[in-house]
């Protein structure tokens, strides 16, 4: 049973505009990008599996007037904190992943030259915030920028003109990156090997994930297995340790036990 007090609304408001003249595969458009807008708000603050889905519950022929019902307190408050940041023009608050279906409904708006009015209870006097064709969404730059060595398997060498290389950091994902022909070189001959890669990274501060990176240098490291790897440190540090015969009493003795 729809809680008629918990009830939010949306209005495509401009000439010609009403349901008659808007396809339904446009009226999908508007209802998916405010889903989900509104999900990627509720989900970032907390609990990703929070139940933050809204309901089309009716639509009238008043402007495109459409109803919408929150699947729960998440859905509400998001669908506040969407109408405050487009009200204040102001969307550094909001997730990141929230923005480009905002920018969807603001390229709708500018396709069908019409308005989204947005209102937190229905049948308020004033919309509460306006999406126009004329809303700019500007954010803060939210990378920083270091140097920093990465290790992964170059996966691909490519491009005569614009030679490019991919590296696989850490599950199925690539960094891709704009090299010289000759470190393009240098790094074909390590195809499908792993490598430590010296440069600058991009990183996203909310989900410390590297957005960019440019290649500085190759470090030394090589591949190598974990036998041949123990190999070359005893060979390294082995004389410094060749005359403890008891290697639990000199363990305890490091440990102060």
């Amino acid at each position: 049973m729809v809680d008629p007090s918990k009830l939010m609304e949306i209005r495509l408001v401009g000439e010609n505009i009403s349901p008659d003249n808007i396809t339904a595969s446009e009226l999908a458009e508007v209802l998916v990008n405010l889903e989900k807008a509104i999900v990627e708000i509720a989900q970032s603050k907390g609990d990703k599996e929070v139940e933050a889905s809204i309901s089309l519950v009716s639509i009238e022929n008043k402007c495109a007037k459409l109803g919408l019902y929150p699947h729960s307190t998440y859905a509400a408050e998001a669908f506040y904190d969407f109408t405050l940041a487009v009200k204040d023009g102001n969307y550094a608050d909001l997730p990141r992943s929230s923005i480009d279906p905002i920018r969807n409904l603001v390229k709708f708006s500018q396709k069908k030259g019409c308005e989204i009015e947005l209102r937190n209870q229905p049948d308020s006097e004033k919309p509460d915030a306006k999406i126009t064709p004329a809303t700019e969404i500007v954010i803060p730059d939210l990378y920083v920028a270091s140097n920093t060595v990465i290790y992964g398997i170059v996966e691909r060498v490519g491009g005569a003109t614009r030679p490019r290389v991919s590296i696989k950091v850490s599950g199925e994902k690539l960094i891709h990156c704009d090299v010289s022909k000759d470190m393009a070189k240098e790094l074909g001959k390590r195809l499908y090997s792993w490598v430590g890669l010296l440069g600058k990274a991009r990183w996203d501060i909310e989900d410390h994930s590297i957005v960019s990176f440019e290649i500085l240098d190759i470090t030394e490291y090589e591949d190598t297995s974990a036998s041949e790897a123990m190999s070359g440190l005893a060979e390294l540090c082995g004389r410094y340790y060749e005359d403890i015969t008891d290697v639990e009493e000199y363990v305890s003795q490091i440990r102060g036990e």
